[in-house]
């Protein structure tokens, strides 16, 4: 197992057992999601009724390219939390934004050094790359949009609704996938986690539309 892997399943069960307000009976997990146009992936992924995405740092990590990940999180999810090790620890302090949450994993145990910061200032544009065009064309409810493109009708639904009505189509179609997975990952598990589990929480999203 490595190191990442280590750490994701130590912080899906400390997430079970109630901590970051997550309540195992209503919300659910994804791991390794695919989002933004730049084929970012979340490490974890908290489906709330707020969205807080966990990238997580181990020991054997690369810091260096952290900052350009948190841009597009932050674009994309109501909240965003670093989980990092000690040797991280001083130079993600002076990465992170104001709002973004740090939590410190010492090997066995977390610490949540600053609570993240819900931020309603998304991009229209990221939260509808997780749509395909079946499901845009159904979003921007205009005749004939079949003959635009996946591009173009991104570009119009932006035009033409809200961030909130954005945000609640895609959340909800998200949360609706990964809630199921979650149910089975949790009733084939037990609440006893391995590595080789993890993908249970990945869905079947291996592509960006």
């Amino acid at each position: 197992m490595s190191n990442a892997e280590y750490i994701k399943t130590k912080v899906i069960k400390w997430l079970i057992d109630g901590n970051l307000s997550f309540d195992k009976s209503i919300d659910a997990i994804g791991a390794e999601v695919l989002f933004s146009a730049n084929r970012r992936r979340v490490d974890l992924l908290i489906l709330s009724q707020e969205f807080h995405a966990l990238e997580i740092k181990g020991y054997l990590d690369d810091s260096r390219k952290l900052e350009g990940q948190l841009d597009d999180y932050h674009k994309t999810f109501d909240m965003v939390s670093v989980i990092t090790t000690p040797i991280h620890l001083n130079k993600i302090k002076k990465i992170i934004k104001p709002y973004t949450g740090l939590i410190l994993f010492n090997g066995e145990t977390f610490k949540v050094r600053r609570l993240a910061r819900q931020r309603k200032r998304l991009d229209k544009y990221s939260l509808l790359m997780f749509l395909g065009k079946n499901e845009l064309n159904k979003l921007s409810k205009v005749k004939n949009s079949s003959n635009l493109s996946t591009y173009e009708l991104r570009i119009l639904i932006t035009k033409k609704l809200s961030t909130k009505e954005i945000r609640e189509a895609v959340y909800s179609l998200l949360k609706d996938r990964y809630y199921k997975l979650f149910r089975l990952f949790m009733k084939d598990t037990g609440g006893n986690i391995i590595s080789d589990e993890l993908k249970g929480l990945c869905g079947r999203i291996d592509e960006l539309y």
